[in-house]
């Protein structure tokens, strides 16, 4: 006798029978099929029900070996778990009515989930990493910050750019996301803000020395002083570059002071706008590196600009202007 906790019944054969009118008809079918399902009876081969029962009984076979191998740990792939649907029998035999052949689109409701899982499933190694994702502009910033602390000198992934925005970039925006007061700080203030940084950092006179990565720059007590709305460039002279010289009742040959950036931005504009090689929105942008490369001028200045030009921001700029 079969395990009748191992047995089932899809709901295609439940249909089918009630497709029957007759309820003693109903009722015979139901018997014959309880009867195979849990005590392994077959019904003779010349009862009116046998044409039924060849189109029931691979069903039943299935879901008793579903059933069964489900506790074992589910079925081997070498069995054979498309009899059913291979079966070349007619699927209106016994039936008078029109039959609908798309019953048992249900029937394998019953397979172990967990082997169908499993095989359409890849195989994950135990040290495969996560692959981040990130759209268009966050790469476009990451490149950003990236070429701005490489060309400072600044620790960033052995100046990788795709490790920098799988590392450093990531974990400079958790900093970001994180940090009360800092949640809601638009891409343009942070980028200034490593802009100013490494713009005093490359400055002699100034008393910034410490060449951080980018997530350590975000966590600095003072990293707030370099947004634009709070950086004061005279903040980071350095103490002595301060000090006035000393009366000793010669005459002293004072050093005028220099001119403070955005004056020293606007001057060269003004002086620039004439000369056919100078593009001004080149300049614009990386003021604040020119600034920190010591404001070049004349061919040297030209020099600088070539360098700035190989910078995607450039390249992009420039084949919108063709």
């Amino acid at each position: 006798m079969n395990d009748i906790s191992r047995a089932s019944l899809t709901v295609d054969v439940y249909k089918l029978i009630q497709r029957k009118k007759d309820p003693v008809l109903q009722a015979r079918l139901y018997n014959m099929v309880f009867q195979y399902a849990f005590e392994n009876i077959k019904p003779d081969e010349e009862s009116d029900l046998f044409d039924y029962f060849l189109l029931v009984q691979s069903k039943i076979d299935y879901e008793i070996k579903t059933k069964i191998s489900g506790k074992k740990g589910g079925l081997k792939k070498a069995e054979n778990r498309t009899d059913f649907f291979n079966s070349t029998q007619d699927p209106r035999i016994g039936f008078s009515e029109p039959y609908d052949t798309n019953v048992n689109e249900n029937v394998n409701v019953n397979v172990n989930e967990n082997e169908r899982e499993n095989e359409n499933e890849p195989e994950e190694s135990p040290h495969s990493q996560p692959t981040l994702s990130f759209s268009s502009p966050e790469q476009e910033y990451s490149n950003t910050v990236f070429k701005i602390f490489s060309a400072a000198g600044c620790p960033c992934q052995n100046n990788n750019p795709l490790t920098f925005l799988q590392k450093d970039f990531k974990d400079g925006l958790e900093i970001l996301h994180r940090t009360q007061g800092l949640q809601n700080l638009h891409s343009d203030d942070v980028i200034q803000a490593c802009r100013n940084y490494t713009s005093v950092l490359l400055d002699s006179k100034m008393y910034v020395t410490n060449r951080y990565s980018f997530p350590k720059f975000l966590q600095t007590k003072n990293f707030t002083d370099y947004l634009p709305q709070n950086f004061v460039r005279e903040n980071f002279i350095l103490y002595d570059q301060k000090k006035q010289p000393q009366n000793t009742g010669q005459p002293q040959t004072q050093t005028p002071p220099e001119i403070p950036f955005e004056d020293a931005r606007q001057e060269f504009l003004i002086k620039m706008q004439n000369d056919p090689r100078f593009i001004k929105p080149i300049f614009c942008h990386f003021a604040a590196i020119w600034d920190s490369c010591s404001r070049p001028k004349g061919e040297e200045y030209f020099r600088w600009q070539n360098e700035m030009i190989k910078d995607d921001w450039s390249q992009n700029y420039l084949k919108m202007q063709t």
